[in-house]
């Protein structure tokens, strides 16, 4: 039976090229990173291109002398994109070809992805393509991840979206070899890969949680817990160990953050109401509705 409230994929055409050249119009812009050291204030990528430099030369969790009083490297910040763009600036000598090879690499992996999950739950094509491009071309998306070049925190979104889409198949599908191997690599990446991504993270994990019986309950928790394992060489012994140097400013409330901070609150809030409305209506899908609302 069809479903009414489907879009047709002739209504996304549209969408499609817009998006898509100016997709890669921005990523052809951009591509001045290659040549070009970003020396303008607004950008967040100088500070990853410099650790990156610093990681290949000194090693993780040395000490970088060269640097105002110095500081240890990785013991407050994530290392799991500088090892991802490592080989590449091994290869090229270039963190500049690094990490804009690396941009590029992670918009392939997440187009990837989606193709591929995309396929296994019957998504179209162009549902597939125009899914991709809404994610990452909206104005949020380019400011972030190509303006800004924030590779770190496309890191940690690019296993994330992995996560999400292994959760939406084995949802209804019992748990075998493939997904806890997905599953400890993904997740322990993820750890290592954005702060806010890896605060994040565990909420997808309930959503999974809640619609498992009890024995795939039991093995969701015991992987998690290895993935805390594996990763507990940083998120531990290095960020915890030394978190409370850095949290002065966490708890202060800035005017410049005013309007971040009141759509932060509202815009869960309608997604509160909305979900528990949905949940009253159509109580013949209250697995689905327990999954998606923690979505």
């Amino acid at each position: 039976m069809e479903n009414k409230f489907e879009i047709k994929d002739k209504y996304l055409y549209f969408s499609l090229v817009i998006f898509g050249v100016y997709f890669i119009f921005r990523l052809i812009d951009q591509s001045q990173l290659l040549y070009t050291f970003p020396f303008d204030k607004t950008n967040d990528v100088a500070p990853y291109m410099t650790m990156l430099y610093f990681l290949a030369n000194y090693g993780y969790h040395q000490i970088i002398p060269n640097w105002q009083n110095g500081f240890v490297l990785f013991q407050l910040y994530p290392p799991g994109w500088f090892y991802f763009a490592l080989p590449i600036y091994l290869l090229t000598n270039s963190v500049l070809v690094a990490t804009y090879s690396s941009l590029i690499l992670m918009f392939v992996i997440i187009f990837l992805t989606i193709f591929y999950f995309g396929m296994k739950t019957d998504m179209s094509i162009t549902k597939r393509i125009v899914f991709f491009l809404f994610l990452f071309t909206n104005p949020i998306a380019i400011g972030n991840f190509i303006r800004l070049s924030r590779v770190t925190e496309l890191f940690g979104w690019m296993f994330f979206i992995i996560l999400s889409f292994l959760f939406l198949i084995y949802k209804d599908r019992k748990f075998d070899n493939k997904f806890v191997v997905i599953f400890l690599f993904a997740y322990s990446l993820l750890m290592l890969s954005h702060p806010a991504i890896m605060v994040l993270s565990p909420i997808i994990l309930v959503s999974l949680f809640l619609v498992k019986k009890l024995r795939e309950r039991i093995i969701l928790i015991a992987i998690t817990l290895i993935s805390f394992i594996i990763t507990s060489f940083w998120w531990f012994f290095s960020f915890i160990n030394n978190l409370s140097s850095s949290t002065k400013g966490l708890i202060k409330f800035d005017f410049q953050w005013l309007w971040t901070s009141v759509t932060a609150f509202i815009i869960p809030v309608i997604f509160f109401v909305t979900f528990t409305i949905i949940g009253r209506v159509k109580k013949n899908q209250k697995k689905n509705y327990y999954f998606f609302y923690q979505f």
